[in-house]
C-alpha cells in the first residue's frame, strides 16, 4: 500500500496543514525547521493516521552568535528582531481577519 503524507503546524491550538507531498519532501521539510526558532509544533503524519515524526515548539529566539559567549548587545538585537517578527505576523493576522470578516 502506498501512503501519502502530510506536514502540520500547531497554530493557535490546531493543527494546520502545511503542505501534502511525499514522505522524503516533508521528511526534508521537518528536517530544516528543526533549527529555526521560534516555531511551532510540527509534525508529520502518514495517511493511516500514524505519527511518522514530529517537532516540538520551540520558543527561545536565536541570538545568532557562533562561539563564546553571547554579549548583551546580541541579547538586545535578538529581542529586537522577535518584536519586530511579532508586529508582522501580528499585522497578518489581522489582514486575514479583516478579508475573513469582509467575505
Amino acid at each position: 500500500m502506498k501512503y501519502t503524507y502530510r506536514l502540520e503546524s500547531l497554530y493557535l491550538g490546531e493543527w494546520r496543514i502545511i503542505v501534502r507531498d511525499t514522505r522524503d519532501f516533508c521528511l526534508g521539510y521537518l528536517t530544516a525547521c528543526q533549527y529555526n526558532a521560534p516555531r511551532n509544533a510540527m509534525r508529520l503524519l502518514r495517511s493511516d493516521g500514524k505519527v511518522v515524526a514530529e517537532r516540538h515548539a520551540a520558543t527561545e529566539v536565536s541570538v545568532g552568535q557562533v562561539a563564546s559567549y553571547p554579549t548583551p548587545e546580541q541579547y538586545e538585537a535578538a529581542a529586537a528582531r522577535a518584536i519586530e517578527q511579532a508586529a508582522r505576523i501580528r499585522k497578518i493576522d489581522e489582514q486575514q481577519a479583516a478579508r475573513r470578516n469582509n467575505l
